[in-house]
């Protein structure tokens, strides 16, 4: 006579048992992430990233190596090694993180850090005027942008700011 359990539905389903299980737990996990994501600094949570594709990639490499297609394994490996060159600044991406070569060095180019003034370069981006631009097509711009950024008109208060600066910037109120 067979042995039976207490719990005659795990004879029957383990799998559907263990399945629900793994779910449960992925699941939890999922939130602890989440947690502690919606609470991260931006620097966190680009680092995190960086290496969770790292790992990943070198994860999926070493599972097809180990299922004998060595092939098919160097895709994510590769693409691994090129996320940890762009990374550390070896590979081609080293521009992108580090500000192109192409761009001049000016200082009227670069971003202001944050709190500082605006720079003019940045006066004219938000207002999508070219350098040289004049009084009169300054201000057509700014009623133009403003228009549409007014917290009046479905923009919001930092928008409005930003153009109000722009102006003030360019105009040298």
């Amino acid at each position: 006579m067979p042995r039976r359990l207490f719990f005659p539905i795990w004879n029957r389903n383990k799998a559907v048992i263990a399945s629900l299980a793994i779910g449960l737990l992925l699941a939890v996990m999922l939130l602890l992430v989440l947690g502690w994501w919606s609470n991260a600094s931006v620097g966190a949570a680009r680092r995190t990233l960086f290496w969770a594709a790292i790992v990943i990639a070198l994860a999926l490499g070493g599972l097809l190596l180990a299922a004998g297609r060595g092939f098919f394994a160097v895709l994510p490996m590769g693409f691994a090694a090129w996320r940890f060159l762009q990374g550390t600044g070896l590979g081609n991406g080293y521009g992108r993180h580090h500000g192109d070569a192409s761009q001049n060095d000016n200082d009227s180019d670069r971003k202001a850090p944050c709190g500082a003034q605006m720079t003019r370069q940045e006066a004219l981006e938000i207002l999508g005027l070219r350098d040289g631009a004049d009084e009169d097509e300054i201000r057509a711009a700014y009623r133009r942008m403003i228009a549409k950024a007014h917290p009046d008109h479905g923009g919001s208060d930092w928008l409005a700011a930003k153009v109000n600066e722009a102006k003030r910037v360019l105009l040298d109120i």
